[in-house]
């Protein structure tokens, strides 16, 4: 359910004074896994200002905020029947250039009352010199889950491993660890000596949650009990690693690791131990797996941005192109994606999918998926969008790799 405000949305001329607010009966939580590091103040009864932090990049300008992750207390759901937030103006940066983190555009949040079930809020841009956007949340439990896309977090990857980990075609093991010494996870579902190997990526910049909904899909899919599924996985190998970006997970940031470095970018060299120790053990893990004789037919970096494009990569790899191009129809096909491809290259020599083409000579594309819109049904998409693509991920790689479809 959509929901948005019907009048248009205005800020009032004048901020409350510590007296008006004596009776406080709001709090927001920015203390818990996941959560998005943001001071906020309630400048009128029931409307909260949020100043979101960006994340920032290692020796350079770039910074970003796009995650935002809180709950909002109240004392008596009853006094009450929503919250307005406003968000402060602030800025993001990217090569040196500046612009607008909250754009002129509607925004849609997540909501929920449980932690289970969520709904979708329209966000309405702000005419206002100091606020960017308004959003108001239902007030219908003492705790609301209020979120830019519907979470998941390390918790989230712990509970799902456990419960894969009890099929005979899974097999779960870590790769190396985090800044922070997490443990990063490459899960390996289908058998080992199949002749075709798929690598899917997830939560190299944190804030994007798709790939891990979209994962939950296909392998949901592929352990479905009946026999065609078992003799997918005798052809087809996956290997996922669902959170590379483990630490940026937990603490609720952006895009970059806790050492200020963007875990999609600087693929064209090898990776740096100390400051990028998640790139490297992915690193050494294709190279020990190409060396143990093992192809990796496929690779694909899943992420979030406002445009929902593939992102192939720049290379005279023969037929690479034309790969591609079946992979972006085979989608049009059998999933809800519309949305085309960008130009190869056009993220730059260095991202995922130039890197791996060029050091290993792997196929591989950064997918991006709409965090606002899903073009198909001209609506924001929640978390189930995403599971539902996952599973007919499995019937567009049948295709692409000329199996027979379950």
């Amino acid at each position: 359910m959509l929901q948005s405000q019907d009048t248009e949305v205005t800020m009032p001329h004048a901020l409350a004074t510590p007296s008006d607010l004596m009776n406080h009966d709001i709090y927001i939580d920015t203390f818990f896994e996941n959560a998005s590091p943001m001071g906020w103040e309630q400048i009128q009864p029931g409307v909260i200002a949020l100043h979101p932090i960006q994340d920032h990049q290692r020796f350079s300008p770039n910074m970003q905020i796009s995650h935002i992750n809180l709950k909002l207390l109240t004392d008596d759901p009853a006094k009450r029947q929503s919250v307005r937030f406003v968000i402060r103006r602030i800025s993001n940066c990217w090569n040196g250039r500046r612009q607008p983190a909250i754009t002129h555009s509607p925004m849609s949040w997540a909501v929920s009352s449980d932690d289970q079930s969520w709904q979708n809020i329209l966000g309405q841009p702000l005419d206002d010199p100091e606020f960017a956007m308004a959003f108001d949340v239902p007030v219908t439990a003492p705790c609301m889950h209020v979120a830019r896309m519907v979470p998941y977090t390390p918790t989230h990857l712990q509970s799902w491993l456990a419960t894969i980990a009890q099929s005979q075609w899974v097999d779960i093991k870590h790769i190396g660890q985090t800044v922070e010494n997490r443990p990063l996870e490459m899960v390996q579902v289908g058998d080992a000596n199949a002749p075709h190997h798929i690598l899917l990526r997830a939560r190299s910049h944190p804030w994007e949650t798709a790939g891990n909904w979209i994962m939950h899909g296909l392998v949901d899919q592929l352990l479905n009990t009946n026999d065609s599924h078992r003799h997918l996985l005798e052809k087809m190998c996956f290997w996922l690693m669902p959170m590379a970006n483990k630490d940026g997970v937990h603490r609720g940031m952006t895009r970059f690791n806790i050492c200020g470095m963007d875990l999609n970018r600087n693929w064209d060299r090898p990776a740096d131990e100390q400051l990028a120790p998640e790139n490297a053990a992915l690193e050494y893990w294709i190279e020990h797996h190409l060396q143990s004789g093992k192809p990796i037919n496929l690779a694909m970096c899943l992420h979030n941005d406002s445009g929902g494009q593939l992102h192939p990569g720049l290379t005279n790899k023969p037929d690479y192109a034309y790969k591609m191009k079946r992979l972006e129809d085979l989608l049009r096909r059998h999933t809800w994606f519309t949305e085309g491809s960008q130009p190869p290259g056009c993220g730059g020599a260095d991202v995922f999918s130039g890197g791996l083409i060029e050091r290993y000579g792997i196929d591989t594309i950064v997918a991006e998926y709409n965090a606002e819109r899903i073009a198909k049904f001209n609506r924001p998409p929640l978390h189930w969008d995403w599971i539902t693509y996952g599973r007919k991920l499995v019937a567009v790689l049948c295709d692409y790799f000329e199996l027979s479809q379950p």
